[in-house]
Order: C-alpha cells, then structure tokens, then sequence
C-alpha cells in the first residue's frame, strides 16, 4: 500500500492542483451564469444586470 508522504513538493503539487481546478470551476461557473443572464433578462435590463448604468 502507497503512502503519502509529506514533504514540500507534495504539498506544493497539491496546493497547485488545487487551485487550478478551483480557477475552472469558477471560469466556467462565470461563464454559464453569463449565458443565463443573456437568455433569461430582458434587453432593457442587461446594462444593469451586469452592473452598468
């Protein structure tokens, strides 16, 4: 049976792992949001939905 071992570069690849998979998660979670907002918003109302007068 492996065992993980604790040393810097462990934690390192760890840390980067998952910082990469949570940048995604986000990118793609903002860009679905988008999306949404473009299909379900009336065209009166994007400028502010998006934060813009």
């Amino acid at each position: 049976m492996p065992t993980f071992l604790l040393l810097a570069t462990n934690v390192y690849i760890t840390l980067l792992l998952v910082g990469l998979l949570a940048n995604i998660g986000i990118s793609m979670g903002d860009t679905a949001i988008d999306g949404l907002i473009l299909d379900i918003c009336p065209k009166q109302q994007l400028g502010r939905t998006h934060g813009f007068c």
